[in-house]
């Protein structure tokens, strides 16, 4: 009797450097999962390195990456005519600093190629690392029209997490588009004690997604506006380019921030009340994001405006009173911390109870006020614990394996929830 055929399930992602290691030592526990259920994971990297798994991987050819490939006259004809495709275009043109021709040479080969992987394998689902780059919004405009499975994956907002979105990421989430049905998820004391206590071992233990770097001059600007001026505001940015936020022309960018274009004009809209209560804002540039420079444009330490490049999370954290962004997973930090958070765009975090909610520019200036006064108040912090134990539940793999110690739901927890979402309709 012939064996059952092993199935394909396509993961596309950078995987070079040490966030790539990390992510292939991750995959690989997948892998084994899958196995047992008679799949297999195949990643195809992005990054154009050698990578060491043992999980099957193909490489997009460097020709493709490097933008050289010419366009099909079906690829000049589907960017012409998807609003999906321009933006996707736009998107990766302005990350890579490149013009809008060679940005579609790049995008649309590179997805052109991972649409012959999947149907070459007769994949049975595809993975897409990150939902905001040009690359994962063409892979996932096809597999909507072939009715291909698809998730999209990339590291939670607490440290340590990791999550595989049927829908999309942030606001295009489905705890987000479905606020009411995912609060009403319940909870019981051992979860709420759970998650406690994973929130103070990250506390603790100052964990973070990224590393942080220890810079003195840095040290000596923030303790400065700690001692001149009558309260700290941190700013956090976030990868504009990467965040759903910028383009405009980007279909959903209304669902993820109503009224601001990039981490730039909030700082803009944040400085006028700023000066009026004597409030020193400290703002830190996503260290990713390319547009920065627009940012820096309005460091101006004389007046209380303080963009550093480089500034250690935790030391901003420490002398704020309020923490401000459009919608950076540094929310998460601050709330971990126990500051207040004013959210300028919308996050997983919208609708939570656990933040105040800007949702347009009339109210940011009374948001920021009430935010000031009453602090993070003991209702937001009981639904910011409620919040983390729905997460830990019902949303959130382990990626780390001290996560995996703490909170359970590592990679074969995760490999059944990716199995699951072959057969799920919608």
């Amino acid at each position: 009797m012939a064996s059952p055929k092993v199935r394909t399930i396509v993961l596309v992602a950078y995987l070079s450097g040490d966030a790539g290691r990390a992510k292939c030592a991750y995959l690989e526990k997948v892998d084994a999962a899958i196995q047992a259920q008679g799949y297999r994971l195949l990643l195809i990297d992005q990054g154009g390195q050698p990578i060491e798994t043992t999980c099957m991987v193909e490489q997009i050819p460097e020709g493709i990456d490097a933008g050289e490939y010419a366009l099909t006259d079906a690829m000049r004809t589907a960017w012409a005519s998807s609003a999906v495709l321009r933006s996707a275009v736009e998107m990766d043109a302005g990350y890579f600093g490149i013009d809008s021709e060679t940005a579609a040479r790049k995008t649309l080969s590179a997805a052109g190629y991972i649409r012959e992987v999947l149907e070459r394998e007769d994949a049975a689902l595809c993975i897409l690392w990150h939902q905001f780059n040009g690359v994962s919004l063409a892979v996932a405009e096809h597999c909507k029209a072939v009715n291909l499975p698809y998730l999209f994956a990339h590291l939670g907002p607490l440290p340590g997490t990791i999550i595989f979105e049927p829908q999309g990421q942030m606001a295009e989430s489905r705890i987000c588009t479905e606020n009411e049905r995912f609060l009403a998820l319940p909870v019981s004391d051992d979860d709420l004690t759970q998650a406690q206590r994973y929130l103070d071992h990250l506390r603790e233990t100052r964990a973070d997604r990224k590393a942080q770097t220890e810079d003195p001059t840095i040290t000596q600007a923030i303790g400065e506006c700690r001692t001149k001026y009558n309260h700290v505001v941190f700013y956090a940015g976030q990868n504009d380019l990467r965040s759903g936020i910028t383009p405009n022309s980007y279909p959903n960018k209304a669902l993820h921030s109503p009224f601001l274009d990039n981490t730039a004009q909030g700082l803009t809209e944040l400085k006028g009340w700023a000066q009026a209560h004597h409030c020193c804002v400290l703002a830190k540039p996503h260290p990713l994001d390319r547009t920065r420079k627009q940012l820096l444009k309005l460091h101006q330490p004389d007046s209380g405006i303080q963009v550093l490049e480089g500034a250690n999370i935790f030391e901003c954290l420490e002398a704020s009173d309020v923490v401000v962004t459009i919608l950076s997973t540094s929310s998460y930090l601050a709330l971990i911390h126990g500051k207040p958070v004013v959210l300028l765009g919308k996050s997983l975090l919208n609708g939570k109870g656990c933040c105040y909610e800007v949702d347009t520019l009339e109210a940011l200036a009374p948001t920021l006020d009430r935010a000031l006064s009453d602090g993070f108040t003991e209702v937001q912090q009981e639904r910011w614990l409620n919040h983390v134990a729905q997460l830990i539940r019902y949303y959130l793999f382990a990626y780390s394996e001290d996560a995996e110690s703490r909170i359970g739901r590592g990679p074969a927890c995760a490999a059944a929830h990716i199995l699951e979402s072959i057969n799920r309709p919608g």
